[in-house]
């Protein structure tokens, strides 16, 4: 019995001692097991502090990418600004917090955003560089977001900006009005160009005025023999430019009348190889006169302050009826010369250099810079001659303007363009129709009665005139041309003819021509206060017209009375090159906003043809219009490396 209790009682000890070996057990798994979900939860936790942090920098680096590249595209970053940062770095900041208990600034209140700031821990850096083999920028964004201390590499994305080179301006209609070539004969007789910039331009044999009053408000270059009818009147300078030019006495008329105090200036320069000394008299036949045959040069009853400048230019008068018409001051410059046989009712004539004078009468001849010649003659003569010197400035913006001519055909001959599609006028009768921009069409035949609407938001267009085209009560529609062109091109010997309906429009309040949209008013199709009369849709002076209407040899172009024409037209063609110049023809009436250039350039019976100041296809439009940059964001690409910035 003794043995059997015993036993029992060891059995109950190595029972109390394995539960305590199986409760340390458990204690040890459970310990491990606490220990391992610890150390899983850390280890998660870490890995989404940096999955966010890399989440964040991702979010960070695009928006940081799409807010510069935004700013580049509206130019609020300017696309010189941009230049200027080539192969620097820009550290991309976010604004001030304020803390509590603080105190407030001025640029406090906005939470940082992440990544942007200002410290070296978490921040936005790009890079701007050129690619080597072109014009293109690459902007390399880099971001790092470390909160945790794990993660110091940033996330990469490089963007590249493709350069797009601005298309050159079109070489053409670099003044208000150019017109003739030697030998040819222009008649405008009632041109008005009513704002002092730019120029006039008229080559060769010109009349200027004929039957009416002509009122250039613009200066006025001429390098021929000009005949000036009555009523020529000139509100600034007048230059007679280059060899050959010259008033032609048997003009008749009023002579060359100028208001205000500006200036005539007889310059004999070398222009398109030619010299030799300038006949500011001539007879028709280009000889040089001795009788002025009761021409005015000069002003009329007003008593402005008209002057007269010669330099490498000669007048010999001997019969020069002036009536009340005279220049106040006669200026006498280099290798000039000045022979008076006549009193004129006490003219000054101031020489300088080797330039000579006489007169008799009562006309007083002075020696520039002489103590003799009156305070008041001397400073008038200094403005002269220094204005003289600038005009006669080699590039400068007289003698540019002198030299560009009437273009060849030749130097045209690349707008030519094939035709993706065909629209002849019979189909457009009566019709209102859309032709999409960006594409070439042929065009052809009689357009009446309805609207050609060209949306040039998808891209410039061009009709192509193979053969004549006639609008009647007809009229293209030009919208969205900023950055865009509708282009017109007459094949040589096509004529483009906007006829004379006036009539018609009054009936059904429309016009015909060409009208760029941009420029009038939202109810364009009327006069306001006006009743069933066609919209004279005037552009605004200082922008630019939307169209282009460009000849290739031997055109003729005609617009009638009520038609609009908003446009630059450059017709090819010159006959000293053996091509066949073209003709612009603009009626009574004409609502004209643009350029001309032709070698004949005529004009309708009664009305003045008023030109508004256009700029030139290469200057800037007065007109506000969207800023576009020559960068467009054009590849994405993301990279990474343990560059820690």
């Amino acid at each position: 019995m003794k043995f059997l209790h015993s036993d029992k009682s060891l059995k109950m000890k190595n029972k109390k001692g394995g539960m305590l070996v199986l409760v340390l057990i458990i204690f040890a798994i459970a310990l491990i097991l606490v220990s391992s979900a610890l150390t899983i939860t850390i280890a998660s936790r870490s890995r989404y502090y940096v999955d966010a942090e890399t989440s964040q920098e991702r979010l960070t680096l695009v928006c940081a990418a799409e807010t510069i590249i935004d700013a580049i595209e509206t130019q609020e970053l300017s696309d010189k600004m941009l230049e200027g940062s080539i192969n620097t770095e820009l550290i991309i900041r976010g604004a001030n917090t304020t803390e509590p208990g603080s105190s407030a600034a001025p640029n406090d209140g906005k939470k940082i955003a992440p990544g942007l700031t200002a410290g070296s821990g978490s921040q936005t850096k790009c890079k701007v560089t050129r690619d080597t083999e072109s014009k293109d920028i690459f902007l390399d964004f880099s971001t790092v977001i470390d909160a945790t201390g794990r993660d110091k590499n940033p996330e990469n994305l490089r963007v590249r900006l493709k350069y797009t080179e601005p298309g050159p301006a079109p070489d053409i209609c670099a003044n208000m009005v150019t017109a003739g070539e030697d030998g040819a004969s222009n008649d405008s007789p009632k041109l008005v160009v009513s704002d002092p910039r730019s120029f006039t331009v008229y080559h060769g044999d010109a009349t200027v005025s004929n039957t009416s009053a002509s009122f250039i408000h613009n200066r006025a270059i001429f390098t021929g023999k000009i005949k000036f009818g009555q009523g020529a009147t000139f509100y600034n300078d007048v230059i007679f430019y280059g060899p050959k030019a010259g008033y032609d006495v048997n003009s008749g008329g009023n002579g060359l009348l100028v208001e205000g105090t500006h200036s005539i200036y007889f310059l004999g320069v070398a222009y398109d190889g030619q010299t030799g000394k300038q006949k500011a008299l001539q007879n028709t036949d280009g000889s040089a006169a001795t009788d002025g045959g009761g021409i005015q040069i000069g002003h009329g009853n007003h008593g402005d302050e008209v002057s007269a400048y010669f330099w490498n230019s000669g007048i010999t008068v001997n019969n020069y009826t002036m009536a009340n018409n005279y220049c106040k001051l006669w200026g006498v410059g280099k290798n000039a010369s000045i022979t008076i046989t006549r009193t004129w009712g006490g003219n000054d004539i101031v020489t300088s250099d080797n330039g000579t004078a006489s007169a008799s009468g009562e006309n007083k001849v002075y020696k520039s810079g002489e103590a003799s010649v009156p305070a008041a003659v001397q400073t008038k003569f200094t403005q002269l001659e220094n204005k003289a010197k600038t005009y006669m400035a080699t590039g400068g913006e007289v003698d540019s303007a002198a030299k560009h001519k009437v273009p060849s055909s030749e130097s045209l001959a690349g707008y030519a363009k094939p035709t993706s599609g065909e629209l002849k006028g019979s189909n457009y009768s009566g019709l209102n129709s859309t032709v999409d921009g960006g594409t070439n069409y042929k065009i052809s035949g009689t357009f009446t009665a309805g609207t050609m609407y060209i949306d040039l938001s998808m891209g410039s267009t061009t009709l192509m005139m193979n053969s004549n085209v006639t609008f009647r009560d007809f009229f293209i529609k030009v919208d969205n041309s900023y950055g865009n062109t509708l282009t017109i091109v007459m094949a040589q010997g096509v004529e483009f003819i906007c006829k004379d309906q006036c009539d018609k429009c009054k009936d059904t309040g429309r016009t015909c021509g060409i009208i760029s949209c941009p420029h009038v008013s939202e109810d364009w199709t009327k006069v306001e206060g006006q009743a069933n009369t066609p919209n004279p849709c005037r552009a605004v002076a200082g922008s630019k017209p939307a169209a282009y209407i460009i000849g290739l040899g031997g055109n003729y172009f005609e617009a009638g009375r009520a038609c609009t024409v908003d446009g630059y037209i450059s017709l090819g063609g010159r006959a000293e090159n053996g091509e066949t110049p073209g003709t612009v023809k603009l009626g009574d009436n004409v609502n004209f906003y643009g350029r001309i250039e032709a070698v004949k350039f005529l004009q309708g019976n009664s009305d003045n043809l008023v030109l508004e100041y256009c700029p030139a296809p290469s200057e800037e439009s007065d007109a506000p219009k969207p800023l576009t940059s020559k960068y467009t964001a054009e590849e994405y690409q993301f990279y990474y490396n343990s560059v820690t910035i």
